[in-house]
């Protein structure tokens, strides 16, 4: 991608969670980072789209959790605040505020747990919380002090998150006795959505549906109703809902069996040749010399290591691209750099861009190919790219 480095940015301080300080991109100050992770408004809106388009009676609600899945929460936020959506979904409290100090409008959905007292002294405006246990319910309904509205996560069988059918009764009256709870949905979770064995998803669904009444019976203001996450978007068609959250699929990656989205993946990790040298038959490349030239060879160096993503399984296994040849990593994965045999790119000079994480899915250093080279998901690749590398927005 010639002349990506170009671009222009200035930083953003934000609260992110962990505590850690994020970026966002406007125009103002150039960024000399080396390694950057190049965000497709395209893509991204295309995927959002597509979801849109093949499921049009469904209020579709981006997840943007953990670092919007590594790829930056200011600046997915940024991309989406132009469009249509009922909310954007977070896992904890300290995402909300940081959408909100990333300067967000839209409406917020916490899914994760928070502290009851967390809720009343620090709950951004237009923020809806899902209560994901009966003692949670019961700790808030006695000191919440201002209007809140809520989503009841109702536990179907994933036995992880949510109130119990032996509690229902119990949340409803809790919910009654307090004006100022609004039960503005229901919710939960499947966990087998896309699973070879559909009995288990069936009976959630089952479960799913006999609650939902229940609720419906008791709460008139109830207006959003989803069970479905980027892989149980099947289910949706099967289930009295009108919402569905969409995560991974946002980003690029149908991990649905049947692969029936037409999506485009949205990251890509970028970095530069930062030296070039030599090596003879018998001379090894990195640490514990676990790669020994067999014979004469060219090896770059690459800023990029474990700490900044790239996993310390690809050591000897992956690949990057540079001058459009898939060039294969030698050597440990270290820290903050990488050894790459560039003998078959000769042209290759110091300060050429090098791709660490390719948006092309067919590419051997995509973020598929590179969790199955490592054993793993795409989910775990994308999350573990740390959140203070700079993310550009890339418009074209």
């Amino acid at each position: 991608m010639p002349g990506w480095r170009n671009g222009l940015r200035v930083r953003l301080k934000i609260e992110c969670p962990q505590g850690r300080v994020g970026s966002s991109p406007t125009p103002g100050t150039m960024d000399t980072s080396l390694i950057q992770i190049g965000i497709s408004k395209e893509n991204l809106l295309h995927n959002l789209q597509e979801y849109q388009r093949v499921y049009p009676n469904i209020d579709i609600a981006p997840v943007v959790k953990s670092n919007a899945y590594g790829h930056g929460l200011p600046e997915v936020s940024n991309i989406l605040e132009s469009e249509t959506i009922p909310f954007l979904v977070v896992n904890s409290l300290s995402e909300a505020v940081a959408l909100r100090k990333a300067r967000s409008k839209k409406n917020i959905l916490i899914v994760g747990y928070v502290r009851p007292s967390d809720v009343v002294s620090s709950i951004p405006s237009d923020t809806t919380l899902a209560i994901t246990d009966i003692e949670e319910l019961r700790q808030l309904s006695k000191i919440i002090k201002t209007p809140l509205r809520v989503h009841i996560k109702i536990d179907t069988g994933m036995h992880r998150q949510g109130i119990a059918e032996s509690d229902f009764n119990e949340a409803i009256a809790l919910i009654k006795i307090q004006p100022l709870l609004t039960v503005e949905g229901i919710c939960t979770h499947i966990a087998d959505a896309d699973g070879e064995n559909p009995s288990f998803t069936n009976t959630q669904l089952k479960n799913w549906s006999d609650a939902s009444d229940f609720f419906d019976r008791a709460f008139s203001s109830i207006r959003y109703r989803h069970v479905a996450a980027t892989t149980g978007f099947a289910s949706i068609t099967a289930a009295n809902t009108n919402m569905a959250r969409l995560g991974i699929g946002l980003y690029g990656f149908d991990v649905s069996n049947n692969k029936r989205m037409d999506l485009k993946p949205v990251l890509e990790m970028r970095s530069v040749v930062a030296s070039i040298r030599r090596i003879n038959a018998g001379e090894s490349v990195g640490y514990n010399a676990t790669f020994t030239a067999e014979h004469p060879m060219v090896i770059a160096t690459i800023p990029g290591g474990y700490f900044e993503g790239i996993d310390r399984r690809l050591s000897n296994t992956g690949f990057v691209t540079t001058k459009d040849k898939t060039c294969p990593i030698v050597g440990r994965v270290s820290m903050n750099m990488i050894g790459v045999d560039i003998t078959d790119a000769p042209e290759t000079a110091i300060g050429d861009d090098v791709i660490l994480m390719s948006r092309n899915p067919d590419d051997k250093n995509s973020v598929e190919s590179i969790a199955k080279m490592i054993g793993t998901i795409p989910y775990e690749v994308l999350a573990h790219i740390p959140e203070q590398l700079p993310r550009i927005i890339d418009t074209t």
